[in-house]
């Protein structure tokens, strides 16, 4: 799922102490992800990733942000990481701009 995150839209990104915005600048966000389990670990979610930076481009978005889980340590249960994983966004050009909490950088694509 992707949405527009502007300075006039309020919603729970901007409410949260982590994942508050970075500047002032307009970006796209993708915040969440669904891959049903037998297609898990192949690859489904970086070529979800990419297709949604190239649908945010192609609707003149400039930036594109993400706010995935770094596992600290082994694999996370499934429910914890629908918001994707660093590596995954690395994968698809993403690159850290902040970290506020041990485990939720802030990563975008500039397109």
């Amino acid at each position: 799922m992707m949405r527009l995150r502007s300075q006039g839209n309020v919603s729970s990104l901007e409410r949260s102490r982590t994942l508050k915005r970075v500047d002032d600048k307009e970006v796209w966000s993708v915040v969440c992800f669904f891959t049903v389990r037998q297609f898990r670990h192949k690859g489904v979610t970086t070529s979800l990733l990419k297709a949604a930076v190239d649908f945010a481009r192609q609707h003149d978005a400039k930036i594109i942000e993400g706010y995935p889980t770094e596992p600290r340590k082994g694999k996370l249960p499934d429910p914890f990481v629908f918001t994707g994983i660093v590596s995954t966004f690395r994968r698809a050009g993403f690159a850290e701009v902040v970290q506020r909490s041990e485990n939720r950088p802030i990563v975008r694509y500039v397109a």
